[in-house]
């Protein structure tokens, strides 16, 4: 690029990236490199890797799960949930609800639980029926309280006996 400085197009271009990386040299250093974060000594037998190895398996843990049906989360559901899947991971998830779960449940009443929920053999045994499925609405019609013209008539009629994800865009 500072070969082609008779390009005024460039110029702009690279002193735009130039002024980015000073500005924001501070944020852009790796966090080993920085002096105000102190990083203990690993414990022997462990190396501390670079965060991008952790990119992968964030992404298979939290992300595929966190995305799964298109769902929004607030940021309280959000953190719950990748608390629940890091325990899950890390194997310790049973023993967080086993803790729970003898905190909030006496021996007795667990046992009483134990006695009424056992199943015969022939019921253990039993295939299970498929579940079925069933779509469900989740927002208001298109244009509701809107002024109604031939259009949206014919949209609304559409999408009331459809899925909007069954429709297929041409």
């Amino acid at each position: 690029m500072i070969e082609q400085k008779d390009d005024e197009k460039q110029m702009k271009k690279l002193e735009k990236l130039y002024n980015y990386l000073v500005a924001n040299k501070e944020g852009i250093k790796p966090y080993q490199r920085r002096e105000e974060i102190k990083i203990p000594e690993a414990p022997e037998g462990i190396e501390y890797k670079h965060l991008g190895t952790m990119e992968n398996n964030i992404f298979d843990t939290l992300a595929s799960r966190m995305n799964a049906g298109k769902m929004t989360w607030t940021e309280k559901g959000a953190n719950n949930l990748a608390k629940i899947l890091a325990l899950k991971t890390s194997g310790k998830l049973n023993s967080v609800v086993e803790t729970y779960f003898n905190v909030i449940i006496s021996e007795e009443k667990l046992a009483k639980i134990k006695e009424e929920i056992k199943l015969s053999a022939a019921d253990v045994n039993r295939k299970q029926k498929k579940a079925k499925t069933y779509h469900m609405q989740r927002g208001g019609m298109p244009f509701e309280g809107c002024a109604m013209t031939n259009g949206r008539k014919t949209i609304r009629e559409i999408v009331k006996y459809k899925c909007l994800s069954e429709l297929k865009v041409i």
